[in-house]
This record gives C-alpha cells, sequence and structure tokens, in this order.
C-alpha cells in the first residue's frame, strides 16, 4: 500500500503534463482554425493558459516527489554507513528518534577561561 503512494507524485504529475500538452495542442489548433484575432483569444485563454498552469503544476509534482525518493535513499544510505562504523548489522537498523531537546534548566553555563598568554579582561566593579 505505501507503494502505491509513494509512486503517486510522478504518475500523477506525468497525467498533468500530458494533459497540459493536450490542452495546449488543442487550444492552437482551435487559434489555428480562426482568422480573426479577437476570435483567437478565447482558445489562447482556455488551452494555453490552462494547458500551461497543468504543465507547471505535473512538473512541480515530480520534482517534489523525486526529492522525497532522493531523501529516502540518502537516509537509509546514512543508516547503513551509521551500522557500518558501530559494527552492526545494516539490515537490522531502524529509524531511532532525535533525542529530545534540552531546556534552558538543564544548560550548564562554565566560566570562561582567558587564552594562554593573555589576561582576564578587567570588568566595571574591578578597579
Amino acid at each position: 500500500m505505501k507503494q502505491i503512494w509513494s509512486d503517486l507524485g510522478s504518475k500523477l504529475g506525468t497525467g498533468l503534463c500530458a494533459a497540459g500538452i493536450l490542452l495546449v495542442f488543442l487550444g492552437w489548433n482551435g487559434a489555428a482554425s480562426v482568422d480573426r484575432v479577437e476570435a483567437q483569444f478565447p482558445y489562447l485563454i482556455s488551452g494555453g493558459v490552462a494547458g500551461l498552469t497543468l504543465v507547471v503544476i505535473g512538473v512541480g509534482l515530480i520534482v517534489v516527489q523525486n526529492q522525497r525518493a532522493d531523501r529516502a535513499m540518502l537516509q537509509q544510505t546514512l543508516r547503513e554507513l551509521e551500522a557500518a562504523i558501530r559494527g552492526e548489522d545494516p539490515a537490522a537498523t531502524e529509524f531511532e528518534p532525535p533525542a529530545p531537546r534540552p531546556t534552558p534548566e538543564q544548560y550548564q553555563l562554565q566560566p570562561s577561561k582567558p587564552a594562554r598568554g593573555r589576561r582576564a579582561p578587567l570588568r566595571a566593579g574591578d578597579a
């Protein structure tokens, strides 16, 4: 089931691109059959603009789907690399959610030390 949904973006994008190209062709064919320029505008608007819109949306869906697939492959490769570094079986690795972020109370501020050979800066109360 997940495989069906994972390929839907590229298939839907390809279908939208094909429908858009068909609309552009039909709009061009309709405009070419009319001699007056004023009568060609409805074909230009309905076929050209709508077709171009469908092509742009279809290309956007294809690009997003390809980025998702690339990210999934990269994540799998990183999991396998991490397992190889740890000496574990790469097939046994599962996705681990990231560690929770520390709260501000958990941060411990350490006093800074001056670098070697430098003096600590003077503060307003030190004189």
